[in-house]
C-alpha cells in the first residue's frame, strides 16, 4: 500500500518510525508545511517525493490512503480533500476543531464508504499500556475502600446572600492520605511516593 504522509513535525516522525517498520507500506510521497523541512525530512527518509501542495501528493499514481499529522486548523478541510478524492484517511486528534466539522467527516466517510479513523496516540503510549495490562488482567481495579480522612478546617465563613436572601457558607479544608491505603499502589515499586495532598473547597446554601 502507497501511503501520502502529511506533516513533517514530530507527529509526522512518529508515523514515519511506524510505518517504516510495516511489511507491505510504503510511505510514497510526503506533503509538508515548510518546504526546506519537507525536504529534509523526504531526503532522510528516502521518501522519493514532496510537495507543500497535499492533492499534488494524494493525485500521485497508486495512492491509496494519507495520514494526516498536520495541525489541527486544516484537519477536517485535509480530511474531506481526501475522502473526496477517493483515499482511506487516519487523522490525528482532533478530527476537527468543532462538532460540526467532525460531523462533517462521519457523513461524509459513511457516504463515500471509505475508512477514517482518528489516531489516539495515546492508546500506544507505553504508561497507558501498562495500565490498560493492569486493568484487563485484575491488578488495578476500583476498589471500593472507605476509610476515615482527618481533614483541618483553614477557613469557615457565612454570609447573607444579597439576592436569594438566605445563608451562605464556604470552607476551605485541607489534610493527607496515603493512596496505597485505598489499594491504589500503582508504580509504589518505582519509588513514587504514595501520599496524597487533599485541597477541598466547599459552599453551600440554606434551603
Amino acid at each position: 500500500m502507497k501511503i501520502c504522509l502529511a506533516g513533517e513535525g514530530a507527529q509526522g516522525i512518529s508515523h514515519a518510525d511506524v510505518l517504516q517498520d510495516i511489511e507491505g507500506v510504503e510511505i510514497d510521497t510526503l506533503a509538508g508545511g515548510i518546504a526546506a523541512d519537507a525536504e529534509a525530512f523526504a531526503s532522510e527518509r528516502g521518501i522519493p517525493h514532496w510537495s507543500l501542495d497535499l492533492e499534488e501528493c494524494l493525485s500521485r499514481d497508486g495512492v491509496e490512503a494519507v495520514i494526516l499529522t498536520t495541525p489541527n486548523q486544516v484537519h477536517c478541510a485535509q480530511a474531506e480533500l481526501a475522502l473526496n478524492m477517493g483515499k482511506h484517511v487516519l487523522v490525528e486528534i482532533p478530527m476537527g476543531i468543532s462538532l460540526a466539522e467532525s460531523q462533517r467527516i462521519a457523513e461524509l466517510e459513511e457516504r463515500t464508504g471509505l475508512v477514517c479513523m482518528v489516531c489516539h496516540t495515546q492508546r500506544y503510549n507505553s504508561a497507558f499500556r501498562e495500565v490498560y495490562r493492569q486493568v484487563q488482567e485484575g491488578e488495578l481495579t476500583l476498589h471500593g475502600i472507605t476509610k476515615k480522612v482527618d481533614l483541618e478546617i483553614k477557613a469557615f465563613k457565612c454570609r447573607l446572600h444579597p439576592f436569594k436572601l438566605k445563608q451562605v457558607c464556604g470552607a476551605d479544608a485541607r489534610g493527607n492520605i496515603m493512596r496505597d491505603d485505598f489499594g491504589i499502589s500503582y508504580a509504589k515499586m518505582l519509588g513514587f511516593k504514595m501520599d496524597v495532598a487533599l485541597r477541598i473547597s466547599v459552599e453551600a446554601i440554606k434551603n
